[in-house]
């Protein structure tokens, strides 16, 4: 069942989560039958993986989108069906050739603070640019310390978000300081 589930096609995926935000009462029709229902307190879910854009998404989808969102981080490869999917290859909220994660929220919430953009630039250069000489000053140094948090919580998605929601909070106080 696993195996199958695995290669089901992101249209086939996202007709099952309306079917089933339809048979639990929820509608899809505010924003397309794409879209997963609204939810006063979402819950977000990733894989397990992390890295500097991933951390960074979770940061702004609960520091400036969803401040009570839930956010929960499966195994590789699971199909996400249990929640708002993020930075997986099926996610509406993934990393591409020409954004980060953390981009495509802001895109998709037209968030324009200029500090948030600027920090949407830093993931861009940390993860999208990640052969190429990195762009900004402040790039090396925030890839630096989520590696070391990474290296030492990485076992525990949330533990290593807690620990990681701080340092972007550090970074966006930082930022807003300097201009």
């Amino acid at each position: 069942m696993r195996r199958h589930a695995r290669r089901m096609s992101a249209s086939n995926a996202r007709l099952l989560l309306a079917a089933a935000a339809l048979l639990a009462g929820g509608s899809c029709a505010r924003k397309g039958a794409d879209a997963p229902p609204v939810r006063e307190n979402p819950r977000y879910v990733s894989w397990a993986t992390l890295e500097t854009d991933k951390l960074a998404t979770v940061w702004l989808l609960q520091r400036v989108v969803a401040p009570h969102a839930e956010f929960v981080f499966v195994p590789k490869h699971t199909l996400v069906t249990n929640g708002i999917a993020f930075d997986t290859p099926d996610a509406e909220l993934r990393r591409s050739h020409s954004l980060s994660c953390f981009q495509s929220v802001l895109r998709k919430h037209a968030i324009r603070d200029p500090v948030l953009q600027y920090i949407g630039r830093l993931t861009h250069d940390i993860e999208v640019n990640h052969w190429a000489q990195k762009r900004y000053p402040e790039s090396a140094g925030l890839e630096a310390r989520i590696r070391e948090l990474i290296a030492t919580y990485g076992a525990d998605p949330q533990v290593c978000v807690a620990h990681a929601l701080p340092v972007f909070d550090a970074l966006r106080a930082r930022l807003r300081d300097k201009k």
